[in-house]
């Protein structure tokens, strides 16, 4: 066993800012870094300013409105979303899954797209294919009990 003591151990912060140890020096012909180790600007270096915004593309705003009144599937929307959880039929979201998929389509966005459109109907439309599929429902619980 060695009679020298060692050096003390240093646990180093990732977040705190470089310094340069007494012990540690800069390799000959390599320039100091210009920000500390989070990309801070150092004294030696300016901070960006933020580019103004450019302003909004007029023919784009003129074919929102356009398409709004064509009645285009367009909503205004918020940031916000939610989770919502809704008894479908295995044999609908099989059928989802694989037109999405075969499309490429993000399921969400597909379900919003044929929520808005469905909404765009009126209330007698809306009505009838509601009757419709619950018709349907019926006899096919019919036909699954009758099976048994």
């Amino acid at each position: 066993m060695t009679s020298r003591a060692r050096p003390p151990l240093t646990i180093d912060d990732p977040l705190a800012p470089r310094t340069q140890r007494p012990n540690e020096s800069a390799t000959a012909g390599e320039a100091p870094p210009e920000g500390d180790a989070l990309g801070e600007p150092t004294a030696r270096q300016p901070s960006r300013k933020p580019r103004p915004r450019r302003p909004a593309d007029r023919t784009a705003q003129r074919a929102d409105e356009r398409d709004t009144a064509e009645g285009s599937p367009s909503r205004p929307w918020a940031e916000g979303s939610r989770v919502a959880s809704y008894r479908l039929p295995d044999e609908l979201l099989d059928e989802l899954n694989a037109r999405t998929r075969r499309l490429e389509l993000p399921i969400g966005l597909t379900v919003a797209a044929a929520l808005v459109e469905f909404l765009d109907r009126d209330d007698a439309a809306i009505t009838a294919v509601v009757d419709a599929l619950d018709d349907t429902r019926h006899r096919a619980r019919r036909a699954a009990r009758r099976a048994r």
